[in-house]
């Protein structure tokens, strides 16, 4: 949306102190990007569907396509293909998606910083389902003790390139992984995980584990084991298996393989199978581990937080700078 005018001279305090543009007549475009289309751009964009960005947003589809129309307009450019009955971004499109996010989350944090208003603040976090169920309380930790209002939407996704990847598009503001952030990135290591090797109450190594007894590493290969089909908190070197077990090393038999945790943790307290799995996953779960002094490998994971690294709204800015908590 935008208007064309000629322009006669102005007048003002300004052009009292630019006397070289007195009695000038100029043409100019002024230009008008409302915060309002950029939201309905970025629910469109999520989606990659009007009607269902229309009616996450309970307005008329038609409301959704006015807007985007106005921006394409405004922009000279096309943000969206036709892509069968929904629509997909236009490299124009994913520039501004990443753009827009960045503006109508400063939008907020101004609004609430200059007005002194209590919003409450949407904050979206992405990462694996794993990583976010053990994490996601020391990450907004730092927003209780300051008494901030605000709705967190923990959204799991597959990977840690997912993840990037919803930050990089502005879809989410914070995420949690293990691998290196790309370039453009911040992070802020929150702290680490051992492994462990678990064992169910109906396993013949439960009263070895429970008594804390050392079990041989040789004794351990003799059972199965359950694994994910992707790794946990995510991927690991070639001669490691899903769950970073060092299989060139100690050959095992991976009996099962699971999708989820659930599953996981179902086999592993039903006896079926031993799991090596992060500690604070078996701490969660109540599960007993083994110790196994001759196995001189461990696995070890930096878990981190990620966010972009350009300007931040204060709070997520605290997130960031707040000094690591140590991962219990």
């Amino acid at each position: 949306m935008f208007s064309h005018f000629k322009s006669p001279m102005l007048s003002g305090p300004f052009w009292r102190q630019a006397p070289s543009l007195k009695r000038k007549r100029f043409s100019c475009i002024v230009s008008f990007m409302e915060i309002y289309e950029l939201r309905y751009f970025l629910v469109a964009a999520k989606h990659e569907h009007v009607l269902k960005a229309a009616s996450e947003l309970h307005i008329s589809p038609g409301s959704i396509s006015k807007a985007i129309a106005r921006l394409e307009a405004e922009l000279c450019v096309e943000l969206f293909h036709r892509s069968g009955r929904g629509i997909q971004l236009t490299p124009s499109g994913r520039k501004l998606q990443h753009r827009a996010a960045q503006i109508v989350q400063l939008e907020q944090a101004c609004r609430a910083e200059i007005t002194q208003e209590s919003l409450i603040l949407p904050v979206r976090i992405v990462g694996t389902e794993t990583m976010l169920g053990g994490f996601a309380s020391i990450m907004l930790a730092p927003l209780n003790r300051q008494n901030r209002r605000f709705v967190a939407h923990l959204d799991s996704v597959e990977n840690d390139d997912e993840t990037f990847k919803q930050l990089a598009s502005g879809e989410a503001q914070v995420g949690i992984g293990t691998a290196l952030p790309p370039k453009g990135m911040r992070q802020k290591r929150l702290g680490h995980t051992l492994s462990k090797t678990c064992v169910g109450p109906n396993h013949p190594l439960f009263g070895k584990a429970q008594a804390g007894a050392d079990v041989s590493v040789h004794d351990v290969l003799q059972y199965d084991f359950v694994c994910p089909r992707e790794g946990l908190l995510g991927a690991f070197q070639k001669e490691r298996g899903t769950d970073g077990w060092n299989d060139r090393a100690f050959p095992r038999r991976a009996a099962y393989n699971a999708t989820g945790l659930a599953v996981i943790i179902d086999l592993v307290r039903s006896g079926m199978a031993l799991a090596y799995l992060p500690d604070f996953i078996c701490k969660s779960y109540s599960l007993e581990t083994l110790s196994v002094p001759d196995c001189n490998y461990v696995c070890r994971q930096d878990v981190r937080m990620y966010a972009l690294a350009q300007a931040q709204p204060d709070w997520l800015s605290l997130l960031m700078n707040k000094r690591d908590e140590p991962i219990t």
